[in-house]
């Protein structure tokens, strides 16, 4: 089986869409990875983080553009390639977006979704999902939209039904461990955004499991969670 990076290294990339660009890391990953590009465009919702994907790039070919994944500006038929990395769950209506992304898509264009899930974790897994899920919780009190992961069956699910040609599914689950050091900084991560609940009534009840998930990086540690790649086609 052909890895995603030797698939994007014979062909063309055409007219590039990262949906949910973030800062951006899924698009370069793509433009570095294939054979040559005509244009690229990241969207999102998040001035900040437009800000930041911008700062990554210097090439004129590629712009970015405030959008939501949900309502996407653009004309049928627009893109060659589309990926959309990670983000499934940040989205309050992942299927409409899945539509949206199907619209835009080329007949016979790729598409690659990457998007973790929760299903059958190892205990290292466990630590990161744990310290995800409390995080989507604190972002849904102060209105954020911040989902919990899918499960597997369900995220295989969203995709089948989404009318876009499923070629090929690939498992990443590499148990890959998550330095001490990095897992601590997301854990003060998540203490500074707990702050902002202060005097909420969960407020306490978070804050234990905080310590929980602190406990355990330094009883069992913290691994990357178990993820799927789906390469997607337009009949």
């Amino acid at each position: 089986m052909q890895s995603i990076q030797e698939r994007l290294n014979s062909r063309s990339a055409g007219r590039i869409l990262d949906v949910a660009t973030g800062q951006g890391a899924a698009l370069k990953f793509l433009i570095d990875s294939s054979k040559d590009y005509e244009s690229a465009v990241g969207v999102d919702i998040a001035d900040r983080l437009i800000e930041a994907a911008k700062s990554q790039f210097d090439d004129p070919r590629i712009t970015f553009q405030k959008q939501s994944a949900e309502d996407l500006q653009f004309v049928d038929n627009s893109f060659d390639t589309i990926i959309i990395n990670y983000s499934l769950h940040h989205l309050r209506d992942p299927k409409k977006a899945l539509s949206e992304i199907k619209r835009v898509l080329k007949p016979g264009g790729m598409l690659i979704i990457s998007e973790m899930h929760q299903t059958s974790p190892t205990p290292l897994q466990l630590t990161q999902i744990m310290w995800h899920h409390l995080g989507s919780e604190i972002d849904q009190i102060i209105g954020v939209c911040h989902n919990q992961t899918f499960e597997r069956d369900e995220l295989i699910r969203l995709v089948e039904e989404s009318g876009l040609v499923v070629q090929e599914i690939v498992k990443e689950d590499d148990n890959k461990p998550v330095s001490k050091e990095q897992m601590e900084q997301a854990v003060d991560i998540l203490r500074q955004r707990l702050e902002q609940l202060a005097g909420h009534p969960r407020h306490e009840e978070m804050k234990v499991r905080v310590d929980e998930i602190r406990e355990r990086l330094d009883t069992i540690g913290c691994a990357l969670p178990p993820a799927l790649v789906f390469l997607c086609t337009k009949a």
